[in-house]
């Protein structure tokens, strides 16, 4: 679906490139939530959803520590909502 919408947008193969491996590791930061609020059944407290919305925070931090791609290369991954 991402290589369809870069396609539809006409984007270069390097920014075809960046959208899909951001789309694979969108939630990427969602391994630092904890278990107990990413996985509870029914509504979420609000203090609950202000811990889930780090997870794009989080996976920036941590995708953005690679060693072959400079940080910025990714942060389209990392944007909150």
């Amino acid at each position: 679906m991402a290589k369809t919408f870069a396609d539809h947008l006409n984007f270069s193969d390097e920014q075809k490139q960046k959208l899909i491996i951001g789309c694979c590791l969108h939630d990427f930061g969602k391994i630092l939530i904890p278990n107990e609020v990413l996985n509870k059944e029914g509504s979420l407290t609000s203090k609950e959803w202000e811990v889930i919305k780090l997870h794009s925070i989080y996976g920036n931090k941590v995708v953005g520590g690679g060693r072959r791609h400079r940080r910025r290369d990714y942060q389209c991954c990392a944007v909150s909502s």
